[in-house]
Parts: C-alpha cells; structure tokens; sequence
C-alpha cells in the first residue's frame, strides 16, 4: 500500500497540531502556571546536584509521593530538603543547588514515571517552579511565576488601570 505524500503531509500536520494539547493534559494541574516568566534554568544548572546520600534513621519524611509505576519516590525532610529514593535499588538522592535553600518545596507530584515537578516559593508573591528528570539526573525547566493575587495585579498594570 502506498501512502500519497499529501495524505502523509496532512497527517504529519495533524499530529503536529494535537500535540501541545496532549503534552499540556499530562501537567498536573497543580503545575499549570498562569503568567510565569521566561526559564531561568540556563543559570540553575550549574548549581543544580542530584547527590547519592543517606538518611539518619530517625529523620521525620513530611511528605512522600510516589509515581505511578511505583519506581522512584519523592519526599522532603524539614519541608526544605528535598529528595529521591529509587525504589528498584534502594538508593537515596538528595536534589541541591536550587535557590532560596532555607525556603520550602511545595507541590511536589510526579507528571510521569520519571519527571518529578515542585515549585520553591522565593518569597509570599513568588515562587520557581522546576522540572527534573529523575532518571536521567536532569534538571528540565525552572521557571518564575506571580501568584494568583500578584498576577491580577501585574495584569492590571498591562492593562493601565
């Protein structure tokens, strides 16, 4: 069967169209950010460190959340220490280099099997949401964004009222 270059270019076009819809459904919810600022991970990386460690036996894990595959699990130690168990192999990692160190995580939910999303609030009106492969050790994305009520306010100074 042979496929005529108009139908394989409409298909191409199709795909091309519906897949930003596709990738924006698969983002919790959590992490739809409305009004965020341009990436800042070009000047994270350097600093960023996924570090093999160990944990005191009587550390107190706040939060643990694990993906659906149940492979990897995140928690956080002090709500300001985050860090990544591999389940398969038991090994222990914390993430480091992030801004604003003593600040806490929040939202920390896994888009998929191995990409790990939470925001660090820099300060009440702003926060850095980041993006990790786990499995690679990368760090994806690292973004500004206003929360809800400074984002009415910078929308309202756009708009000159």
């Amino acid at each position: 069967m042979k496929i005529d270059r108009s139908c394989w270019r409409l298909g191409v076009f199709v795909v091309l169209l519906a897949l930003p819809a596709v990738l924006a459904a698969q983002v919790p919810k959590a992490h739809r950010h409305r009004g965020r600022f341009e990436s800042v991970a070009a000047e994270v990386r350097p600093d960023f460190k996924f570090v093999e460690t160990r944990l005191d036996k009587d550390a107190a894990i706040d939060r643990r959340v694990r993906n659906k595959s149940r492979t990897f699990e995140a928690f956080t130690i002090d709500e300001s220490r985050l860090f990544v168990k591999d389940l398969k192999s038991g090994k222990i990692y914390e993430i480091r280099g992030l801004s604003f160190e003593w600040r806490f995580f929040a939202d920390v939910v896994w888009a998929d099997n191995r990409t790990l999303m939470f925001d660090r609030w820099t300060e009440p009106h702003y926060a850095i949401h980041y993006t990790v492969d786990v499995s690679r050790r990368r760090l994806l994305e690292a973004y500004p964004f206003p929360d809800e009520f400074m984002r009415r306010q910078l929308d309202k100074k756009q708009r000159g009222n």
